[in-house]
C-alpha cells in the first residue's frame, strides 16, 4: 500500500510539473504572438514539441486541457503559425472539431497559394485516413470543398487548354492511365494500375500510357507543418520508359516531384489535346489535380482503391459497394450527382502462389494457433485499445505474427507495462510473399482502420478466416459474417475460432468460397468501362439537347 501511495504521489508531482511547463509555455507564446512567423524563436517551437511529446503520454483529460490552452493561442496566430499549431494539436487530441476548424480555415484563407492549399489538403487527408476518429461526414464534406476550391484555382490558370473533345473526335484506340504514385507490384494501388493497363492492352486492344503524377503527399507548396508526411520515393523508376507486368510492356512516364506545377500540368494537358485519348482512367483516391483538369477535356473514370466515396470532380468514380444513406447525404451536400457513382463489387486479381514456406522458415512456432496482423501503417492503426483486446484474447497456445514494415509503437509502449506479452508476438517484417506467409497462419485479425482490404482477401483465399470490426475496407470486402461489433466481442470471437474446431473448419471453407466471389474476371472490368462510356456519352448528349 505504501509503495502504491508513493507511486501515485510521484505521478501527481510529474503531472503538476508538466502543467507548470505548459502554462509557462503558453505565456511565452502570448508574448511572441504578434511577431512574424519567421521571428518566432526556434527554441520556442522546439520547446512546444517537447512539451506536447510529454503530453501525449498523459491521460486524455490532461491532453484535452492542454489542447484548450493552445487552441486559444492558435486562433490569434498569423496564417503559417496557425496551421503549424493546429497540426500539433491534431497529433494530440481526438477532438474532431479541431480538424474541422483547420479544414475550414484552409478553405477560407485567401493568402495561401493553390499549391499550399494542396499540400495541406494532402497532409490532412492522410491524417484522417490513418486516424479514423477524424473521419466523419463533415470532414469528408470539408475535404471535398477544399479540393473543389483547389481544382477551380488550377482550372483558372490552365483554362486556355481545357477545351472539351467530343467523342467522335477522340482516338478510340488510345487510353491514358494515371496514378498519383507508382511503386512496386506489392503496393496495392500500383498492382491495380498494372492489371488495368494489361487488360486494356490485351483484352480491349488499346494503346496505353501509364503516368505517375507524383501528386500523393505533394510537398510543392510546403509550409511548416508538424509531422509532415512524405511519400515513398523510387527514383530508379524515373528513368524507365516502360513498366513490365506479366509479359506486357506498359509505356510509362513519371512526373517530377514538384507536381502539381503549372508548367508540367500544361505540358500534359497539351499532350492530351494532341493525342485525344478515348478516356482517362485514374487509379486511386481521385484527388489528383491533373485528373480533375483532364476531365474538362476528356472524361475521366476514377477507379477507387478503397470502399469509400472519393472527393473528386471527375465524370465518374467506382464504389465497391452499394450506396448508403450517408453517401446520398454527402453527395447532396457536396453538390455531386449520384449518377457519377458506378457501384461495383469489390474484386481483385489474385496471382498464383509463387513460393511455399514453413513456419520454421519464417520463425513461427509449430505448435501455436497463429494470429496474423498485416499492415504497413500499424503504428497508427493498432492503438492501445487493440493491444488490450489482444491481451484479453491470447492464451498460452496462441501466438501473434505481425507482417508489415515496422512493429507498431503501441506494441512497444504496451510491452513496457505488460512484458509477458513480448513472448507472444513477433514482427516478421515486410513480405513480398504474403500469400505463402498467410498460409501458415490460422486467423487474420484486423484493427479498427480503413485500409487492409487486399491482404484480408489473400487470407480468405488461403482459407484463413478474418476477424474485423464493421468498418473500413476489410469489412466491405469480407462481409458481415467475419465481423463483430466491438473489441470486447472480437476477443471472444478469437477465442471461439481457436477453441471450437467445428466452427473454425466451417468458416475456413466459407473463407475460400467468399474469396472466389472477390476474384475479378475479364467481364467485370469491361462492363465497368462500358457503363462509364455510356454514362459520359449520355451526359454529353443531354447537355447538347
Amino acid at each position: 500500500m505504501l509503495v502504491k501511495c508513493i507511486y501515485y504521489a510521484r505521478e501527481k508531482a510529474e503531472i503538476m510539473e508538466l502543467m507548470e511547463q505548459v502554462y509557462k509555455l503558453c505565456n511565452e507564446w502570448e508574448e511572441n504572438i504578434s511577431l512574424e512567423s519567421d521571428n518566432i524563436p526556434v527554441r520556442l517551437l522546439d520547446k512546444t514539441l517537447e512539451v506536447f511529446a510529454a503530453v501525449r503520454k498523459q491521460p486524455a483529460e490532461l491532453q484535452e486541457t492542454v489542447t484548450d490552452c493552445f487552441h486559444e493561442i492558435a486562433l490569434k496566430c498569423n496564417p503559417v503559425l496557425k496551421v503549424w499549431l493546429y497540426s500539433v494539436l491534431i497529433s494530440v487530441t481526438h477532438r474532431v472539431s479541431i480538424m474541422e476548424e483547420l479544414l475550414e480555415y484552409i478553405i477560407s484563407e485567401s493568402e495561401f497559394l493553390p499549391e499550399v492549399k494542396y499540400f495541406l489538403y494532402q497532409q490532412t487527408a492522410f491524417k484522417i485516413f490513418q486516424t479514423n476518429y477524424f473521419d466523419n461526414e463533415n470532414t469528408r464534406y470539408l475535404r471535398w470543398k477544399l479540393l473543389e476550391q483547389i481544382v477551380a484555382l488550377y482550372k483558372e490558370k490552365t483554362k486556355h487548354l481545357l477545351k472539351y473533345i467530343p467523342y467522335e473526335q477522340r482516338n478510340t484506340s488510345m487510353v491514358f492511365v494515371i496514378a498519383e504514385q507508382v511503386l512496386s507490384e506489392y503496393h496495392a494501388p500500383t498492382k491495380i494500375a498494372f492489371e488495368k493497363c494489361k487488360f486494356l492492352i490485351e483484352k480491349m486492344q488499346k494503346k496505353v500510357l501509364l503516368i505517375s503524377t507524383e501528386e500523393i503527399l505533394s510537398l510543392a507548396g510546403r509550409i511548416p507543418y508538424f509531422y509532415t508526411r512524405e511519400k515513398t520515393k523510387d527514383d530508379f523508376l524515373r528513368v524507365h520508359q516502360f513498366r513490365e507486368w506479366k509479359g506486357i510492356k506498359i509505356p510509362y512516364f513519371q512526373c517530377d516531384d514538384n507536381m502539381p506545377n503549372i508548367d508540367d500540368l500544361c505540358a500534359i494537358l497539351t499532350m492530351i489535346q494532341n493525342t485525344k485519348p478515348e478516356f482517362v482512367l485514374s487509379i486511386g483516391a481521385g484527388n489528383s489535380i491533373l485528373a480533375n483538369l483532364i476531365d474538362e477535356i476528356v472524361p475521366v473514370l476514377t477507379y477507387g482503391t478503397t470502399s469509400e466515396i472519393q472527393e473528386t470532380m471527375t465524370s465518374c468514380q467506382t464504389l465497391a459497394r452499394k450506396l448508403e444513406t450517408n453517401d446520398f447525404q454527402l453527395l447532396d451536400k457536396a453538390g455531386a450527382d449520384k449518377k457519377t457513382i458506378i457501384e461495383i463489387k469489390p474484386k481483385t486479381v489474385i496471382d498464383a502462389q509463387k513460393s511455399f514456406v514453413t513456419r520454421q522458415q519464417i520463425g513461427l512456432p509449430e505448435d501455436k494457433f497463429i494470429i496474423a496482423i498485416v499492415g504497413n501503417r500499424l503504428e497508427s492503426e493498432a492503438d492501445e485499445k487493440f493491444m488490450h483486446m489482444l491481451e484479453d484474447a491470447l492464451d498460452e497456445e496462441m501466438f501473434v505474427a505481425v507482417i508489415g514494415r515496422s512493429l507498431f509503437d503501441p506494441f512497444e509502449n504496451y510491452m513496457q507495462k505488460k512484458p509477458g506479452m513480448r513472448n507472444k508476438i513477433k514482427n516478421l517484417g515486410y513480405s513480398d510473399q504474403l500469400l505463402s506467409w498467410l498460409e501458415r497462419c490460422d486467423l487474420y485479425v484486423n484493427p479498427y482502420r480503413r485500409g487492409g482490404g487486399l491482404s484480408a482477401i489473400y487470407a480468405l483465399y488461403q482459407g484463413v478466416p478474418v476477424v474485423s470490426l464493421a468498418y473500413g475496407d476489410v469489412f466491405r470486402n469480407v462481409g458481415e459474417e467475419f465481423c463483430t461489433e466491438s473489441y470486447d466481442a472480437m476477443a471472444g470471437l478469437i477465442k471461439k475460432y481457436k477453441n471450437d474446431k467445428e466452427f473454425y473448419q466451417k468458416m475456413s471453407v466459407f473463407s475460400k468460397e467468399r474469396a472466389k466471389t472477390l476474384t475479378e474476371n475479364e467481364e467485370d472490368f469491361k462492363s465497368i468501362i462500358e457503363e462509364f462510356l455510356k454514362r459520359t456519352n449520355d451526359k454529353v448528349k443531354s447537355e447538347t439537347l
